[in-house]
């Protein structure tokens, strides 16, 4: 314990120092100067949320389910992301710079349809039960063309797991009885084959991966057109950032299938004596493995943003909205929202707080960063829920931590 205190009085005591040398003034503001050099280590993300029960529903001393919730559906996700290292290089004096980052992401999304849930009326109702988990290797760039800032950043991807689903659900009334039928057919792809007994084979592995592209733009309007001269007040940047352009699909190629179906065409009586029984047959449940290719892709996102700074760096304000094309959903096309507020006292004390619509989810964040340019500290937490309301009562939780080294 002592040591850390040590290093963190070291690390803050330095750039201090040096201040004439090292400190840069900014708007009034002492600024830490940014680092040329940075190596990021354990930046780590995880997230769990639900659209059903919150914090508040979960302690107390007795726990009650509110089955008619469940009518409109029922989502849960997950999410993890490690970066175990990145390096960066940027060349203050000429605004370029270069890096390079290793990445690991997971995701598991499970959105059951609130017909199936309470058994009403519909016709091949759908449900999203999928997930993914990928490696990667990207290499970004960034330079400036006279005002803009140009920004590069090609990966290099290969799909861990892959899970391909189809499942629908049907329920009509026929004067023969009620049709009920719930047909599913999910596939997991992995990297590795399987044996006769359907144990998967480490020994060898399939696929390839797979390559895409980030893009971004940014553009210092208010400097641009001279507004920022006239009044601080109108220092405007606006910005467009592009991810996961698809250039080349990664491919699986084993699999393992469970598929079945719970009832059927024929319709039935529910309320005789072989009612629900009918319902359970033959066809319910089987499995195998085989082998077929399957082209696998990214979550495209396209987000337009614009940073306004009317106290300086001190104080930045982001709005953003946007699009995702996500292959693991049934309806892949989602709009995406929200904005930042960032308080930034001189480059060293850094708290950004967001709130908005991502990734089909309301999240609600707080982030901290304590950088003392030869260490940086991340720290931040969200609230997070597919539904709005439950976001701010504790519908999930997300956390994310990371150290920044440099000068």
């Amino acid at each position: 314990m002592k040591k850390l205190t040590l290093l963190l009085v070291f690390c803050f005591l330095l750039p201090c120092l040096f201040a004439p040398a090292s400190l840069t003034a900014m708007d009034g503001w002492w600024r830490m100067p940014d680092r040329g050099l940075e190596i990021g280590l354990a930046h780590t993300s995880i997230g769990i949320s639900n659209d059903f029960l919150t914090f508040k529903d979960i302690f107390q001393e007795t726990i009650l389910f509110d089955l008619d919730k469940l009518k409109d559906g029922f989502n849960m996700n997950l999410e993890a992301s490690v970066v175990p290292f990145y390096f960066q290089y940027n060349n203050k004096s000429n605004n370029w710079g270069f890096g390079l980052s290793f990445k690991i992401d997971a995701a598991g999304i499970l959105g059951l349809n609130g017909s199936m849930i309470s058994f009403s009326e519909a016709k091949n109702a759908e449900t999203d039960v999928s997930g993914a988990a990928f490696v990667e290797a990207n290499l970004n760039v960034y330079f400036p063309i006279f005002k803009l800032k140009v920004k590069i950043a090609p990966s290099v991807f290969y799909p861990v797991a892959f899970i391909d689903p189809k499942i629908s659900y049907t329920n009509k009334q026929t004067d023969g009885g009620t049709q009920l039928k719930i047909d599913y057919n999910i596939r997991m792809y992995t990297p590795f084959s399987y044996d006769k007994s359907g144990s998967l084979d480490f020994s060898s592995i399939s696929g390839t991966p797979g390559v895409d592209l980030n893009i971004g733009l940014e553009f210092p309007l208010g400097d641009a057109l001279g507004w920022t001269k006239k009044s601080k007040l109108l220092n405007f940047n606006l910005g467009l950032d592009a991810f996961n352009i698809p250039l080349v699909p990664a491919q699986l190629y084993d699999y393992m299938e469970v598929s079945g179906q719970i009832g059927g065409d024929k319709a039935i009586d529910i309320f005789s004596d072989d009612g629900f029984g009918a319902l359970f047959g033959s066809d319910m449940f089987s499995s195998s493995t085989s082998s077929e290719k399957a082209g696998i892709l990214r979550p495209f996102k396209l987000m337009f943003w614009a940073g306004w700074q009317p106290l300086g760096a001190f104080l930045n304000i982001v709005p953003t909205v946007g699009f995702s094309i996500n292959p693991f959903y049934v309806n892949k096309f989602s709009i995406e929202y929200g904005i930042k507020v960032q308080l930034d006292f001189g480059n060293i004390f850094i708290i950004t707080y967001g709130t908005g619509y991502y990734d089909r989810l309301w999240k609600n964040s707080l982030d901290i960063a304590l950088n003392f340019r030869l260490l940086e500290i991340n720290f931040g937490v969200d609230l997070r829920s597919s539904d709005f309301i439950k976001s701010w009562q504790g519908g999930g939780l997300g956390v994310n931590v990371g150290l920044k080294f440099g000068w």
